[in-house]
């Protein structure tokens, strides 16, 4: 693609999928305010119904908690296939990139399922965290308990930022006998360990203090839990950083033998050669959490059908333009899905 797109594709060119240019905002431009807008403005599409919610079982008696959304504004069906929605770092069916692409995809004729991972969001109530970015297993336990109507049929997944490497991670995992049918990933990290090293740079100082309070959060719901480690738990409580974080509490509760180990272990990075399902990633040049040199780093053969779609702009899940209220990417994946319903 030319320069003045303001995107590059790297692997194959999606087939019947018109990418309109990426026209950066003026207001909102470059990585921290392209990052930033909607969290001091609130997503620019709200949703204005709760969703029927459901639960899904998972391993020791614990449950998921989603919200499903079968019904437009109007109260007409949403006849399109279930797209189900993964959130991020420290997240929850209520964070704004969740709502906002929720309500715009329910637009598009989608129904949607806003998924709570481990001991977020309304599953703090029906199950303890932490989650980890490559619990696979859960998503496979919520893809086998979806209403019939859906798993028949396959259904779409659209997962944000961490989130991103849990489904990708899975599509790899699973290949061909995947429920999935197509998917996207938006600001997903393709190496943990990078990443993490990443929001370790002075410049993010904000961001990491910002999302290792919203981790500690969720991690003080397990104190009055009976029977609950609250050794570990106390020293999530106590970490200085993210990395702390995961060492000591996320990697011992999974026995994933510690931070390394974890990242390593986990990174959906070497998981991509095995997806056999359309997938298509989003990810801006100017990331301040993920680094973009984790996807310009691979190889992404032009014979698969995977993708990489790099921007000029966009922050980490902005993606904010000048031309269009609606988030860039949240546009692009009701397109690619629309390219797959067939």
């Amino acid at each position: 693609m030319s320069a003045s797109s303001g995107y590059r594709l790297l692997g194959k060119t999606p087939e019947g999928l018109d990418i309109p240019d990426f026209v950066g905002s003026k207001q909102w431009g470059g990585a921290d305010l392209q990052t930033m807008r909607n969290t001091i403005l609130g997503p620019p599409l709200t949703l204005r119904k709760a969703g029927e919610r459901l639960l899904f079982d998972i391993d020791g008696g614990q449950k998921l908690a989603g919200a499903l959304h079968t019904e437009d504004e109007t109260g007409a069906p949403l006849e399109k296939k279930l797209v189900i929605m993964i959130h991020g770092i420290a997240g929850s069916e209520e964070a704004s990139p969740m709502v906002s692409a929720a309500a715009y995809l329910i637009s598009q004729g989608f129904p949607v399922l806003r998924l709570n991972l481990r001991g977020c969001g309304e599953s703090a109530k029906t199950s303890h965290g932490p989650y980890h970015a490559g619990l696979t297993e859960d998503l496979v336990a919520v893809l086998a308990q979806l209403p019939e109507k859906y798993r028949d049929q396959g259904v779409f997944a659209y997962a944000a930022s961490l989130g991103g490497n849990m489904l990708l991670k899975y599509l790899g995992e699973t290949g061909e006998d995947s429920c999935v049918t197509a998917a996207v990933a938006v600001s997903a990290p393709l190496d943990l360990a990078a990443c993490e090293q990443k929001l370790m740079e002075k410049r993010n100082s904000l961001y990491h203090g910002y999302i290792l309070h919203g981790l500690k959060n969720q991690a003080n719901l397990n104190l009055a839990r009976e029977g609950y480690p609250e050794a570990v738990t106390n020293a999530a409580l106590t970490a200085e950083t993210i990395y702390e974080f995961d060492d000591k509490y996320v990697s011992v509760i999974h026995s994933l033998g510690g931070a390394d180990n974890y990242y390593a272990s986990q990174s959906c990075g070497q998981f991509l050669d095995a997806i056999c399902r359309p997938t298509l990633l989003i990810e801006a040049e100017n990331d301040p959490w993920v680094p973009v040199q984790s996807y310009e780093e691979r190889d992404w053969p032009e014979d698969r059908d995977i993708t990489a779609l790099i921007t000029s702009d966009g922050g980490h899940l902005g993606f904010h333009t000048q031309d269009n209220k609606i988030p860039w990417h949240e546009r692009i994946a009701a397109l690619f899905f629309e390219s797959h319903l067939s």
